[in-house]
């Protein structure tokens, strides 16, 4: 079971400036009583049985470390404080030189996702990764979601797609057999969950340069 994670904090926020005033950054935005998008986040990961998490931050990092330190034991959770933009491609490769991990998943720290349905993939990814990055999505939103005109298989409420990068048709089948009838494949994804293969992804990060996006350069 992959047992590490990273979670990506370090953006602006630009697009809800109108709740944050880029005075507070978006992951200590409440969205559920006192929890912020980040509470959420960092209780998901451990119902799922993550323990090792590491934050990274950039913009008004200084407010996340504070919230940390005053919400959670002490050395519980990591932090890697980014001096400039590296991107959530860059953020993640900076993670792997920092940590040195081999095998680990990253989150947005604003995304929701139903932890539940992702610890099945947490249980079985570290052995399959070996040579590709997979994506697990789920949402219960096939009007809206960026993976809408791919084809959706239900499994009790929510609706589950496996997104594969870089594998054999052989390891495809692999990973078919695995999640049958739970999973189908898609080339792009609003995700919420990636597990990353180091190797594997400081071999496809070459080619870019140290500030990049995982999403848009990675991934597709």
């Amino acid at each position: 079971m992959i047992n590490k994670a990273l979670i990506l904090s370090g953006g602006k926020g630009t697009r809800l400036h109108e709740v944050t005033g880029n005075k507070i950054p978006k992951p200590l935005v409440k969205v559920a009583g006192n929890l912020t998008m980040l509470d959420m986040t960092i209780s998901g990961l451990h119902s799922a049985g993550v323990e090792d998490i590491t934050i990274s931050t950039a913009h008004l990092s200084d407010q996340i470390e504070e919230h940390i330190a005053l919400n959670y034991p002490i050395n519980s959770i990591s932090i890697i404080k980014e001096n400039e933009d590296l991107g959530t491609g860059g953020s993640v490769l900076n993670y792997i030189n920092v940590t040195g991990h081999s095998s680990f998943v990253v989150t947005p720290a604003d995304h929701f996702l139903n932890w539940l349905a992702i610890t099945p993939f947490l249980i079985d990814s570290e052995a399959l990764i070996h040579n590709s990055i997979m994506v697990w999505s789920v949402t219960n939103d096939d009007v809206h979601s960026q993976v809408r005109k791919n084809i959706w298989i239900e499994k009790c409420t929510q609706r589950i797609v496996l997104c594969t990068s870089g594998i054999s048709q052989v390891e495809k089948q692999a990973l078919e057999s695995k999640f049958l009838n739970n999973s189908e494949y898609s080339n792009t994804t609003s995700a919420g969950l990636v597990a990353i293969n180091s190797s594997y992804y400081k071999n496809e990060a070459k080619s870019f340069g140290q500030q990049f996006c995982l999403y848009k350069d990675i991934l597709p």
